[in-house]
């Protein structure tokens, strides 16, 4: 079984980089080595080299340098894992198969599943194009101006009246029942005497848009009905499964990275035949949610190849909501955001009846959210009385709050003392006394129930609740509030599972996201951690200010931190060792062996982190998160 860094070392060994860089920048050979103008910025001088030797690129106008993998990341806006599978693919290696068995799951083939949902996107698409129960379906794509090349682009598709047109299309290519299932595009009923039911296709009659993951693979679809007397929906989206997760899934993200990486910024629309109608007027950055709000996750993605977002939403009630609320959640994830209001109608009718340059127009004229929510906000309330007035800055304050930059924070504050006639100071004042305490409490109680999820997640004879907190950790708490500028080290090597006490987590979320290096909320933090039911003897007090600084002990706050990162990596391998050994002794032959592979890796990587060497430390960290780039979430 080959661990995540042999898979890695088999791509490398596959893949050259000179072909993989020669798909975005024009290479002329300088010696053994080759120069070309940056991906990444732009410049009139080559100073990209890539040494074909060592498979190994550097940038000298921006720094980067890497192996195929960073260069991905990087021109491409990919996290690790995405680029992991791409180059994969592009090996010949099936990498998801091969991840699947790495991590013992057991579960379906992936690989064979994406296989599946990509010849049903092609066989929906070929029923469209050809078949003559879509005569329909051909001429609403006509009319509506989705045929061609843009139909042939987002891969749009028709699905027959007809309860096996999928299951006859995966039984002829070698698919079984339990495959169709899995897949989401096939139910089976069960019966009162336990038995199921024949099968039925879950999209009949319908207008297909194939919904694709972050590298182009189908993993599930929407059907948008076209005869709205059959059915009150109308669009039905794939359920979740194994590939196709909503909360996480954004409509044409493979189509709209480039331009998103390009721009630096990503527009967001309602709906898919929207997003088709931006790209086929030229604004290729555009995507949409699936079926649901936008979440955390999709911030995540969109993180990863842009710096701002544009809210593209309708004027009516229901799209100011969607606003508000979508803007933050960007907000907390450190992106800028901006709001489009249109006046009337939504993209694809603006674009097909007014033209492009009207549509540019409204995008050009969007608001900062701030200048948006206030605009809102004073259409509710009355700004010119006290009561009016503290509504608007209360519900203001609790969009600041959620911005971990202070930069923008006190920008966000300036402009909203502009806009209303109050001093920053006042806000300021405002935010920390009474907005920032309610804030940390409210991340501290999602922190304990996402805790109790993921103590629910093992099995009660396994997981042990620490009864007190390590001094890693309280040493961990010290020095994020003494020395802020520690937080981005821990945020980057450090995630939820590297800290056995919730209390102690909870806490630490608090300070890592905190922006203040005056450290103003130290107090509530600390008020917090006391009143904890939780809340281990001796911790607040473990974290006054009034005791010594160790750090200068360590050579400074940063070694400091990569000693205590080290030491809270090797306290979460003893506690997982601990799971294992206890499940170990639990468990029939077959699982032993199982579990004794994984016993055995674990202690392997326990005996990687003894030593102070910070940078064996943190390759084998990235590694083991799976990412050279993006933090883990907590």
């Amino acid at each position: 079984m080959a661990s995540l860094e042999e898979i890695k070392q088999d791509i490398l060994s596959r893949v050259d980089i000179i072909d993989v860089v020669g798909q975005y920048v024009q290479l002329k050979r300088n010696g053994r080595d080759y120069k070309g103008l940056s991906p990444f910025t732009k410049e009139k001088t080559p100073s990209f080299v890539v040494h074909p030797d060592e498979q190994f690129f550097k940038c000298f106008s921006t720094g980067e340098a890497g192996d195929i993998f960073t260069f991905m990341m990087k021109v491409e806006g990919m996290d690790f894992m995405t680029a992991f599978k791409t180059l994969g693919k592009r090996a010949g290696l099936p990498v998801e198969d091969m991840l699947d068995r790495n991590k013992g799951r057991g579960g379906p083939n992936k690989e064979r599943l994406y296989s599946l949902m990509g010849g049903i996107a092609l066989h929906y698409r070929e029923l469209l194009l050809k078949d003559p129960r879509a005569e329909e379906a051909r001429a609403y794509v006509t009319r509506r101006n989705l045929d061609g090349e843009i139909g042939d682009a987002f891969l749009i598709g028709y699905a027959p009246e007809a309860w096996d047109t999928v299951e006859t299309w995966a039984k002829e290519n070698g698919y079984g029942d339990k495959e169709l299932e899995l897949s989401g595009m096939h139910s089976f009923k069960e019966r009162d005497d336990g038995t199921r039911s024949h099968g039925y296709d879950r999209f009949r009659d319908r207008l297909m848009f194939p919904i694709r993951n972050e590298i182009g693979r189908v993993i599930g679809f929407s059907g948008r009905i076209l005869d709205p007397a059959k059915s009150n929906a109308k669009y039905v989206n794939s359920p979740e499964t194994t590939l196709f997760r909503k909360s996480k899934v954004l409509y044409a993200v493979d189509l709209a990275r480039k331009a998103m990486v390009e721009s630096r910024t990503a527009m967001i629309c309602e709906g898919q035949i929207d997003v088709i109608r931006c790209h086929q007027h030229g604004f290729t950055n555009a995507v949409a949610a699936q079926g649901t709000a936008l979440t955390t996750d999709h911030a995540k993605v969109l993180k990863r190849s842009a710096d701002d977002i544009l809210l593209v939403m309708d004027s009516d009630a229901a799209g100011v909501k969607a606003a508000l609320k979508s803007g933050e959640v960007f907000l907390e994830s450190g992106l800028a955001v901006k709001v489009a209001v249109l006046p009337e109608g939504d993209p694809d009718t603006i674009l097909e009846e007014q033209g492009k340059d009207a549509f540019e127009k409204i995008l050009n004229e969007s608001k900062s959210f701030m200048d948006f929510q206030i605009d809102v906000l004073t259409g509710i309330d009355d700004p010119t009385t006290p009561t009016g007035l503290s509504r608007i800055t209360q519900s203001l304050l609790e969009s600041v709050v959620r911005i971990p930059s202070a930069v923008r924070q006190e920008q966000f504050l300036m402009g909203a003392s502009q806009r209303l006639g109050i001093s920053v100071d006042a806000l300021r004042k405002d935010l920390e006394k009474t907005v920032q305490p309610k804030y940390a409490q409210d991340r501290a109680r999602r922190s304990a129930r996402a805790e109790n999820r993921r103590r629910d997640s093992v099995p009660a004879e396994v997981y042990i609740r620490p009864s007190t907190h390590s001094e890693p950790e309280a040493a961990l708490l010290r020095l994020l509030l003494l020395h802020p500028e520690t937080r981005e080290l821990a945020t980057t090597y450090l995630r939820s599972d590297c800290i056995g006490h919730p209390t102690v987590l909870a806490v630490f979320e608090e300070v890592a996201h905190s922006n203040n290096p005056n450290h103003p909320e130290r107090d509530a933090f600390l008020a917090i951690l006391s009143a904890h039911p939780d809340c281990p003897d001796g911790l607040a007090e473990q974290l006054s200010i009034s005791q010594p600084d160790a750090s200068t002990e360590m050579g400074g706050p940063m070694e400091a931190m990569h000693d205590i990162i080290r030491r809270l990596h090797i306290e979460r391998i003893k506690r997982r060792r601990e799971e294992l050994t206890h499940l170990y002794n639990q468990s029939g032959e077959i699982k032993r062996q199982r579990l004794w592979t994984e016993i055995a890796q674990i202690t392997r990587q326990s005996k990687e982190f003894e030593g102070n060497n910070w940078g064996k430390a943190s390759d084998l960290i990235r590694i083991i998160f799976g990412t050279d780039q993006e933090k883990p979430t907590f």
